[in-house]
Protein backbone atom coordinates (compact mmCIF):
# COMPACT_ATOMS: atom_id res chain seq x y z
CA UNK A 1 0.00 0.00 0.00
CA UNK A 2 0.90 3.81 0.31
CA UNK A 3 3.47 4.77 2.65
CA UNK A 4 1.81 6.51 5.98
CA UNK A 5 2.27 10.12 4.46
CA UNK A 6 0.11 9.21 1.14
CA UNK A 7 -2.20 6.98 3.06
CA UNK A 8 -5.14 9.31 2.85
CA UNK A 9 -4.79 9.61 -0.70
CA UNK A 10 -5.78 6.06 -1.38
CA UNK A 11 -3.50 5.45 -4.03
CA UNK A 12 -2.40 2.23 -4.66
CA UNK A 13 1.53 2.47 -5.30
CA UNK A 14 2.12 -0.95 -4.72
CA UNK A 15 5.17 -2.91 -7.18
CA UNK A 16 6.74 -5.96 -7.44
CA UNK A 17 10.56 -3.73 -7.86
CA UNK A 18 10.20 -1.56 -4.65
CA UNK A 19 10.48 -2.50 -1.60
CA UNK A 20 10.12 0.93 0.45
CA UNK A 21 7.23 3.93 -0.26
CA UNK A 22 10.48 6.10 0.11
CA UNK A 23 11.73 5.15 -3.07
CA UNK A 24 8.75 6.22 -5.36
CA UNK A 25 9.48 9.60 -6.72
CA UNK A 26 6.72 12.57 -5.90
CA UNK A 27 6.49 12.87 -9.57
CA UNK A 28 5.06 9.53 -9.76
CA UNK A 29 2.68 10.06 -7.02
CA UNK A 30 1.33 12.96 -8.81
CA UNK A 31 0.64 11.49 -11.74
CA UNK A 32 -1.26 8.35 -10.24
CA UNK A 33 -3.18 10.69 -8.07
CA UNK A 34 -4.11 12.73 -11.21
CA UNK A 35 -4.52 9.42 -13.05
CA UNK A 36 -6.97 8.40 -10.04
CA UNK A 37 -8.59 11.30 -10.46
CA UNK A 38 -8.84 11.00 -14.09
CA UNK A 39 -10.71 7.84 -13.56
CA UNK A 40 -12.93 8.85 -11.04
CA UNK A 41 -14.04 11.75 -12.88
CA UNK A 42 -15.00 9.29 -15.97
CA UNK A 43 -16.76 7.19 -13.42
CA UNK A 44 -18.64 10.31 -12.48
CA UNK A 45 -19.38 11.18 -15.89
CA UNK A 46 -20.66 8.05 -16.84
CA UNK A 47 -22.71 7.64 -13.38
CA UNK A 48 -24.13 11.28 -13.83
CA UNK A 49 -26.02 10.66 -17.42
CA UNK A 50 -28.26 8.22 -14.74
CA UNK A 51 -31.25 10.56 -13.75
CA UNK A 52 -31.13 9.61 -10.29
CA UNK A 53 -27.41 11.06 -9.73
CA UNK A 54 -27.04 12.29 -6.54
CA UNK A 55 -24.68 14.79 -7.08
CA UNK A 56 -26.90 16.85 -9.57
CA UNK A 57 -26.99 19.26 -7.28
CA UNK A 58 -23.41 20.38 -6.82
CA UNK A 59 -22.52 23.13 -8.67
CA UNK A 60 -19.07 23.69 -9.58
CA UNK A 61 -19.14 26.92 -7.41
CA UNK A 62 -19.05 24.39 -4.31
CA UNK A 63 -15.76 23.08 -5.39
CA UNK A 64 -13.20 22.73 -2.62
CA UNK A 65 -9.11 21.93 -3.57
CA UNK A 66 -9.00 19.94 -0.49
CA UNK A 67 -11.36 17.37 -1.98
CA UNK A 68 -8.84 16.60 -4.84
CA UNK A 69 -6.73 13.99 -4.73
CA UNK A 70 -4.33 15.72 -7.10
CA UNK A 71 -4.58 19.04 -5.04
CA UNK A 72 -3.22 16.65 -1.81
CA UNK A 73 -0.55 14.92 -3.76
CA UNK A 74 0.44 18.31 -5.00
CA UNK A 75 0.40 19.74 -1.11
CA UNK A 76 2.45 16.58 0.05
CA UNK A 77 5.17 16.63 -2.84
CA UNK A 78 5.59 20.58 -2.09
CA UNK A 79 5.08 19.64 1.68
CA UNK A 80 8.65 17.50 1.44
CA UNK A 81 9.92 19.49 -1.27
CA UNK A 82 10.34 22.25 0.95
CA UNK A 83 11.54 21.03 4.12
CA UNK A 84 14.70 22.97 5.63
CA UNK A 85 13.52 26.02 3.56
CA UNK A 86 11.86 29.19 4.92
CA UNK A 87 10.69 30.64 1.94
CA UNK A 88 7.91 27.52 1.36
CA UNK A 89 5.35 27.31 -1.18
CA UNK A 90 2.81 28.02 1.60
CA UNK A 91 4.59 31.04 2.50
CA UNK A 92 5.11 32.25 -1.24
CA UNK A 93 1.15 31.54 -1.61
CA UNK A 94 0.45 33.82 1.36
CA UNK A 95 2.94 36.84 0.86
CA UNK A 96 0.98 36.85 -3.03
CA UNK A 97 -2.57 36.43 -1.35
CA UNK A 98 -2.33 39.55 1.15
CA UNK A 99 -0.05 41.41 -1.91
CA UNK A 100 -3.00 40.98 -3.71
CA UNK A 101 -5.63 41.74 -0.78
CA UNK A 102 -3.20 44.86 -0.63
CA UNK A 103 -3.21 46.13 -4.47
CA UNK A 104 -6.98 45.86 -4.51
CA UNK A 105 -7.57 47.58 -1.01
CA UNK A 106 -4.92 50.57 -2.46
CA UNK A 107 -7.05 50.42 -5.89
CA UNK A 108 -9.92 51.17 -4.49
CA UNK A 109 -9.06 53.64 -2.11
CA UNK A 110 -7.30 55.44 -5.15
CA UNK A 111 -11.04 54.89 -7.02
CA UNK A 112 -13.13 56.28 -4.43
CA UNK A 113 -10.75 59.28 -3.62
CA UNK A 114 -10.87 60.23 -7.43
CA UNK A 115 -14.52 59.88 -7.61
CA UNK A 116 -14.69 62.43 -4.73
CA UNK A 117 -12.33 64.61 -6.26
CA UNK A 118 -14.50 64.44 -9.57
CA UNK A 119 -18.15 64.77 -7.49
CA UNK A 120 -16.77 67.97 -6.02
CA UNK A 121 -15.43 69.67 -9.21
CA UNK A 122 -18.63 68.44 -10.97
CA UNK A 123 -20.29 70.19 -8.27
CA UNK A 124 -18.43 72.92 -8.29
CA UNK A 125 -18.54 73.67 -11.89
CA UNK A 126 -21.77 73.39 -11.89
CA UNK A 127 -22.85 75.46 -8.86
CA UNK A 128 -20.44 78.22 -10.85
CA UNK A 129 -22.50 78.14 -14.11
CA UNK A 130 -25.98 78.01 -12.45
CA UNK A 131 -24.15 81.41 -9.96
CA UNK A 132 -23.32 82.53 -13.19
CA UNK A 133 -26.35 82.44 -15.01
CA UNK A 134 -28.57 83.82 -12.07
CA UNK A 135 -25.60 86.80 -11.67
CA UNK A 136 -25.94 87.57 -15.31
CA UNK A 137 -29.99 86.88 -16.37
Amino acid sequence: GGGWRYDHLHLDHSSSDATDDDDIPPSTLLHSAAAAAAATSAAAVAASSTPSDPLEHVQSHNYEPDESEVWRAYVAQQHFRNRGQWWTTGKKRALKRWSLTLLIGVIQGIVAFMCNVWTRNLSARKFDHVNALLQGG
